[in-house]
């Protein structure tokens, strides 16, 4: 059996070929497209949303088929690097304690048990923190690329989503309600990379003084072939600002539906948005019954 079988196999109903979708996907590039404050003109967002699901299907179509130019994302290794420089010493120093106490004080087992399982609990840590620096999972892809983008590393972010998203294709900031209305439906194209990290510092530092530091929960996994996941969670999102030390905690939870897909032993984003009209409404993927 084809390990992807089920995905596409709905491409029959679809209304309009490739080719249409084509010359859809060259006017939009070209074409300037404005929204008002409620949504994109109805006619622009049927061509938009035909365009988003045609190119989506193609850019899924070269992944799975090795047609593409995806790369597995390396481990990130400054923040393993940091941790294990602050925990490691403390590791060794708690076994060489441990190796004082029960050669000093045989009679008491107390002091070397206690440093001892301190010992393994640390150096469990510095392994986890190197372990945890790969997008090995779906959730840790997920995980690592919502956390690159609140720390303001959009280049390490975008190597956690497939190369063939970096075209001319139109973004519009969707209605967040932690963002200012104003910023609602501004355009953004990912073909160069200050396109990617103004639409993503939009969303997590409105400020130099202030991020939204996010936290992926409830995630559920639905698995379509063996290499591609639709990926629904929620994103809990907490303000980091100066209001912090006054006491005030601002936070906010979003709801979000991704298709992360393999790449060797690493995930990656289809989609580098917020989500892609494809995500919305992840039906083009599944099996007829």
């Amino acid at each position: 059996m084809d390990k992807h079988a089920g995905i596409f196999d709905h491409a029959h109903e679809t209304p309009w070929s490739m080719h249409d979708g084509m010359q859809i996907l060259e006017s939009l590039m070209t074409a300037t497209i404005t929204l008002d404050d409620e949504s994109v003109a109805s006619d622009d967002a049927a061509l938009i949303r035909k365009a988003a699901f045609l190119r989506a299907k193609a850019h899924l179509e070269a992944r799975l088929e090795g047609n593409d130019d995806a790369k597995p994302v390396g481990r990130a290794w400054v923040r393993p690097i940091i941790v294990n420089a602050l925990v490691a010493p403390l590791a060794i120093g708690g076994a060489y304690l441990t190796y004082l106490s029960v050669t000093m004080d045989q009679a008491n087992w107390f002091l070397p048990l206690f440093l001892g399982a301190l010992t393994v609990v640390l150096g469990a840590f510095c392994v986890l923190a190197i372990q945890g620096s790969k997008s090995t999972t779906p959730k840790r892809a997920l995980t690592l690329y919502y956390r690159n983008l609140s720390a303001g590393s959009y280049r390490r972010a975008q190597d956690h989503v497939l190369p063939s998203d970096r075209d001319d294709f139109p973004r519009f900031m969707p209605r967040l309600g932690h963002l200012p209305i104003d910023k609602t439906g501004q355009e953004y194209r990912f073909d160069q990379e200050s396109g990617f990290r103004e639409f993503w510092k939009t969303v997590f530092r409105p400020s130099a003084f202030s991020r939204w530091v996010p936290k992926v929960k409830g995630l559920r996994q639905m698995q379509v072939g063996d290499d591609v996941v639709v990926a629904t969670f929620s994103l809990y999102m907490t303000k980091s600002s100066l209001l912090q030390i006054m006491g005030i905690v601002q936070s906010t939870e979003l709801q979000l539906q991704k298709i992360v897909v393999r790449v060797d032993d690493t995930w990656q984003m289809l989609n580098g948005e917020w989500m892609g009209e494809e995500e919305y409404d992840v039906d083009w993927l599944q099996a007829d019954d």
